[in-house]
């Protein structure tokens, strides 16, 4: 960065500063353009092609990096005369005025050029929203292809230069297809494609500035990492998320997530800590963001509050409470509209159910619990409820009644039901 703008064009310049090992690791062009408000493609042209002429784009630039005007062979704005490196004659300045305002006048055509389509962007948030609602109660395999043709179609959005609103916009919807795309990654049981779209999601989020993206990006995060054994982290996470959650769903979800990882992971106190957030929260004003408005999986609705606060006090071991919870769960999905039956959460409710009658010594209430869920069609059968069904097949063995009869059928039922049978809970990659 000392290096004169006459000797070295811009696009060295930055892309000097973007590797400089002062960052602990290289700057992606995508994060830089961002922050210059062009296209990645436009900064890679800039850094490999011709040097930059345009003065009113080498001052903001100069600016924005906090280049030394003792570096400069032109005047920054507000700066004395005495840093260019010959006085300025009047008939100079008004040429230099004559060519500023070309300039300015210019930047502002360009500007009125700016690529916008509110209404197609409209048209792709009306899509997302519907995927979202369809994601909870059908197949995650049926919306694959057009969770991908959504996330396509937003980052070839993106390639243009647009108006500042509009790519906010779509980085923030970006980041939502992604965040889709890793919860299905998940439910199909391949963690390593899940955080390869969280980790994309990230970037949008960042590149948006919107914190209510952010936060609901750190509570995907946590559900990753709590259900690949990672659950300390997974807490850790959802806290983080917390202080960034700009509506009432948002901080009850990640108080949820916070407690269950918490329990997991053996923190009793933490966890009983996070149910007191979630109850406090739901106590709060039923205030709303533009992730929670697109409903379905993006939301948090009172059926799942309730399967999340007995999950969290099962792993407790506050068995009966759980059930309680289970139980309010799915008689409010089953009550409640078919497009927001989510066919994952009340299968693992049903479970929390088994798993409370088990360590109760029922093993015959526990069948009987079982019984829809062991019902569930194979392509609704998420990895998820494979973990779970394992854990309840541990706390079978542990009980005395682990060697009846009763239980050793309901345990090859378990067995017969998961989706990958004896498969160990993945890794973190």
């Amino acid at each position: 960065m000392r290096a004169a703008l006459d000797d070295w064009h811009i696009g060295k310049v930055i892309a000097a500063y973007r590797t400089h090992p002062w960052h602990g690791a290289p700057l992606s062009q995508a994060i830089v353009a961002g922050w210059l408000g062009i296209s990645q493609a436009y900064l890679s042209r800039m850094e490999n092609g011709e040097p930059l002429q345009d003065l009113s784009k080498l001052i903001e630039l100069a600016q924005l990096f906090s280049v030394p005007p003792e570096l400069l062979w032109f005047r920054l704005p507000g700066r004395s005369a005495s840093t260019l490196h010959a006085a300025l004659s009047h008939e100079d300045l008004h040429e230099l005025a004559d060519q500023a305002a070309g300039q300015s006048l210019g930047l502002a055509a360009q500007a009125g050029d700016l690529r916008s389509d509110s209404a197609l962007i409209e048209s792709l948030r009306m899509e997302l929203g519907r995927l979202a609602v369809d994601y909870v109660h059908t197949p995650v395999g049926l919306l694959v292809r057009d969770l991908v043709e959504a996330r396509d179609q937003i980052f070839a959005m993106l390639e243009d230069r647009r108006r500042p609103a509009e790519s906010r916009d779509l980085y923030v919807m970006g980041g939502v297809s992604l965040l889709m795309l890793a919860h299905a990654s998940q439910n199909l049981g391949n963690s390593r494609a899940a955080f390869a779209q969280l980790r994309s999601a990230y970037v949008c989020a960042d590149l948006s500035g919107y914190d209510a993206l952010r936060a609901w990006s750190h509570g995907t995060g946590a559900l990753l990492h709590e259900w690949t054994a990672q659950t300390p982290r997974a807490a850790d996470l959802a806290a983080a998320g917390a202080r960034l959650a700009c509506s009432t769903q948002s901080r009850i979800r990640l108080a949820a997530i916070e407690g269950r990882s918490a329990a997991r992971a053996g923190d009793a106190d933490r966890a009983r800590a996070a149910l007191s957030d979630l109850f406090r929260a739901q106590e709060a004003a039923n205030d709303t963001d533009e992730i929670v408005d697109l409903g379905g999986i993006l939301s948090f609705p009172a059926a799942k509050q309730q399967y999340y606060i007995g999950s969290t006090l099962g792993l407790l071991g506050d068995h009966e409470a759980a059930e309680h919870h289970a139980t309010a769960a799915i008689a409010a999905y089953e009550s409640g509209p078919a497009h927001e039956r989510s066919y994952g959460d009340e299968a693992l409710a049903r479970l929390d159910v088994v798993n409370s009658r088990v360590a109760a010594g029922d093993v015959d209430g526990a069948a009987e619990a079982a019984a829809p869920l062991l019902a569930l069609p194979p392509d609704q059968r998420i990895e998820q409820l494979s973990v779970a069904a394992r854990r309840t097949q541990g706390i079978l063995a542990d009980h005395p009644i682990g060697s009846s009869r009763p239980a050793a059928d309901l345990n090859a039922a378990l067995t017969e039901f998961q989706v990958h049978p004896g498969r160990p809970i993945p890794s973190l990659p």
